[in-house]
């Protein structure tokens, strides 16, 4: 396969669909593919000394023994050099790149491309197993996960009540490790889907990892991380919204907080009473446009050359046909009296009569400066518009060097 953009491509024959109302935090899911080369477009370890090499640091760089997690030596005079993780790799070490969505192009389109489908923050781990080894295959974390398997083969052992169990009918390839939980083995163009199960008392125990066991091969897979939204958060967020109208939910506790709660008899029902009064009508929209706000700030860029690009900022004119970055989508809304522009990394606040502006721009993937509507003058629009490349929400439809007649697309 040349391209893997998007989810139903991970999950591919599966229908998006069907994962959607059956496995999604029901049960686990395991894709198996004749097809060693299906992810072979995402990363190959050919490519991992080179990634590793051209690294400023070794911030994110981790070896993995077993259970245990050590941290390259992160900068120079003592930076860990390439011979020295040749040297733990060949001795039994896994080797862990983290943050993989913003360091290679492929992966942070499809990580990109999964966050927006999925309404969830997706963060992606490379782990490379030499063969012969046994180590954990994930980082530790209370995280529903999609493992990707790049290269070569393995066996995962996964410990009973981290994660929902594979569905009934799907077929199992070994038996369970002694002690419960289970085994399975993947090839090369596979594809494992892991729910975390909510254990008991809230979180995993500290021992709940999966190990992942290779033979005469080495395994070399991607581990997409999800950062699942919770009714908690929602509520949560209800609650910050509330606050910010109602100044009884701003008024400190007594003197002592919750370390020594002066007059309980009073503080406990006025909590109570607090909490019935914010949730008897609580802002369902107002708290899911937070979470929407938030999703959209961590979503990952899609690197593609836009410093060159800077430099002819002061190039554009009314004329100028540009249209949005790759990747990027945008949300435009009052805030506090303010317009404000929701974008991946980052957000801008501008006067309140920009709202019309920015709504087009974040509705328009192409247009003309001066087709913005509104009652702004031409100079205002290549304002605004200059301002938004060097924000790098916008970009030139045709790069300046190679200017052209180009037509606006239609929205």
């Amino acid at each position: 396969m040349s391209h893997c953009e998007n989810l139903q491509a991970v999950l591919s024959p599966t229908p998006l669909e069907q994962f959607s109302s059956a496995f999604w935090e029901r049960s686990s899911l395991v894709v198996r593919r004749d097809a060693p080369d299906y992810f072979s477009s995402l990363f190959s370890s050919a490519e991992l000394d080179g990634l590793i090499n051209s690294s400023f640091t070794n911030n994110n760089i981790h070896l993995i023994q077993g259970t245990q997690f050590a941290a390259a030596w992160p900068r120079r005079p003592r930076k860990t050099t390439l011979s020295e993780f040749y040297k733990e790799f060949s001795d039994g070490k896994s080797l862990a790149l983290r943050e993989m969505h913003v360091r290679w192009k492929p992966i942070t389109r499809l990580v990109s491309a999964i966050a927006r489908q999925s309404g969830f923050v997706i963060t992606a781990d490379l782990i490379a197993a030499p063969p012969r080894s046994c180590n954990a295959g994930t980082f530790n974390d209370s995280r529903s996960f999609f493992v990707l398997q790049l290269e070569g083969a393995s066996t995962w052992r996964l410990p009973p009540g981290r994660f929902k169990p594979l569905s009934p009918e799907a077929p199992r390839t070994s038996a369970g490790p002694e002690g419960g939980g289970e085994s399975l083995s993947l090839k090369a163009g596979d594809t494992l889907y892991l729910p975390f199960s909510n254990l008991p008392g809230g979180a995993s125990s500290s021992d709940a990892l999966p190990m992942v066991e290779t033979q005469d091969s080495h395994s070399l897979h991607l581990v997409f991380t999800v950062q699942r939204v919770t009714y908690a958060d929602l509520l949560g967020r209800a609650v910050a919204g509330a606050s910010v109208k109602d100044i009884e939910l701003r008024r400190a506790m007594g003197f002592g907080g919750p370390l020594r709660p002066s007059g309980k008899a009073k503080s406990e029902p006025r909590f109570r009473e607090l909490a019935a009064k914010t949730f008897e009508k609580p802002d369902w929209e107002g708290a899911l446009q937070a979470l929407k706000r938030e999703h959209r700030k961590r979503l990952p860029f899609l690197p593609d050359g836009h410093f060159e690009l800077l430099r002819h900022v002061e190039s554009v004119d009314a004329t100028t046909v540009v249209k949005r970055r790759p990747g990027i989508e945008v949300q435009a809304h009052l805030f506090e009296g303010q317009t404000e522009l929701i974008f991946p990394g980052y957000y801008y606040h501008g006067p309140e009569k920009l709202l019309l502006a920015l709504d087009f721009i974040s509705t328009t993937q192409q247009f003309a400066v001066k087709d913005i509507p509104g009652w702004y003058t031409d100079p205002e629009r290549v304002r605004l518009v200059k301002h938004l490349i060097s924000m790098g929400i916008l970009t030139f439809a045709t790069p300046p060097a190679a200017k052209a007649e180009v037509r606006p697309e239609s929205a």
